[in-house]
């Protein structure tokens, strides 16, 4: 509390939410790698034992040893067993959209991408593709609504990188 703890009184503050959750983690060994993988699942309740918000369900891959290749390898299998769904932000973050109901994800538009004329090719294509795959990524959980914005945002992201693959092509 640093600065606030004079201020602040241990008893004034209270759960907004909490998270209640078991996880159980195992080691895989995977085309030579080693991966933790850790599966968390629960609940998000409103104050410190009040009304469940919402589901908790997360996969977690963690390389002990071996490519991070590997580990996209063993992702990519996972995926192909369910569908799961990359969802950007915290727990927390989750955890304060439940409790205040805003469920309804955020549209994110395309940002500018500066590019100095002292970078490499490499460097310069390793930027836009960064950042037009967070566009796209930002747009993932509009898409499941979906949202129309979300759509049109997720397609202007995917013809974006397209442009910079064809662009930076030998």
């Amino acid at each position: 509390l640093g600065k606030l703890g004079h201020r602040l009184d241990a008893a004034d503050l209270r759960a907004v939410f909490t998270t209640r959750l078991q996880c159980r983690r195992v080691l895989v060994k995977w085309r030579g790698a080693l991966i933790e993988v850790a599966c968390h699942h629960g609940e998000f309740a409103r104050g410190n034992r009040g009304e469940v918000l919402a589901p908790i369900l997360e996969i977690n891959l963690a390389l002990k040893r071996g490519t991070p290749a590997d580990l996209v390898h063993l992702a990519l299998a996972l995926n192909e067993r369910a569908a799961w769904r990359q969802i950007g932000g915290s727990r927390a973050d989750l955890g304060f959209a439940a409790i205040s109901q805003r469920l309804k994800p955020v549209i994110r538009k395309s940002r500018p991408v500066p590019i100095e004329g002292t970078m490499s090719a490499g460097a310069a294509f390793r930027r836009i593709a960064t950042e037009t795959l967070a566009h796209f990524l930002a747009n993932d959980p509009a898409m499941v609504t979906p949202q129309a914005e979300a759509v049109h945002q997720s397609r202007a992201a995917l013809r974006r990188l397209l442009a910079a693959l064809n662009a930076f092509t030998a």
